[in-house]
C-alpha cells in the first residue's frame, strides 16, 4: 500500500480505526444468543407491524448475498403473507426437512447482527468485560 496516496486525515483515520478495534473483541456465545433473541422478536413482530418488515426486509439485502437460500426460508417464515406457516408446512413448499428451516433463520439471523447493531452486534469492548 503506497502512503503517498492518503491525506494526513484519511491516516489519522485509519490510525483511529486500528486503536478502535485493537480495543474489541469478538462477542461470547451468551451474548451472541441474547442478541439473536431479539433478532428473532422483531422478525416475530415483522409478520404483524409493516414498520418492523421494511426495516428487517432493507437489513436483509446485506445479507442475500452470502445466504440466497437461507434468506428466502426466512422471508418465508417471517416476511411473507399474512397467515403464519408452521416449519413443516415451509419446508414441504421449499422442498426441505424442518432440521433446515430452522437452520436457515439461525444462520440470517446471527447474519443480521451486525446490520441491527452495528459493530456491537459481532465485537463489543474489551474494558467491558475486565480484560
Amino acid at each position: 500500500m503506497d502512503m503517498e496516496h492518503f491525506t494526513v486525515e484519511e491516516l489519522k483515520q485509519m490510525v483511529e480505526s486500528q486503536h478502535l478495534l485493537d480495543s474489541m473483541e469478538e462477542i461470547g456465545p451468551e451474548r451472541r444468543r441474547e442478541l439473536v433473541a431479539i433478532v428473532r422478536v422483531l422478525a416475530e413482530l415483522a409478520r404483524e407491524n409493516r414498520v418492523a418488515r421494511e426495516y428487517l426486509d432493507r437489513r436483509l439485502v446485506g445479507v442475500a448475498h452470502s445466504l440466497p437460500s437461507e434468506v428466502e426460508t426466512f422471508r418465508a417464515c417471517y416476511l411473507d403473507g399474512g397467515q403464519q406457516e408452521s416449519a413443516r408446512q415451509i419446508g414441504r413448499r421449499l422442498h426441505m426437512d424442518t432440521c433446515t428451516v430452522h437452520r436457515h433463520n439461525r444462520r440470517v439471523m446471527e447474519a443480521l447482527l451486525v446490520y441491527v447493531f452495528g459493530i456491537y452486534g459481532v465485537f463489543q469492548d474489551k474494558a467491558s468485560r475486565g480484560v
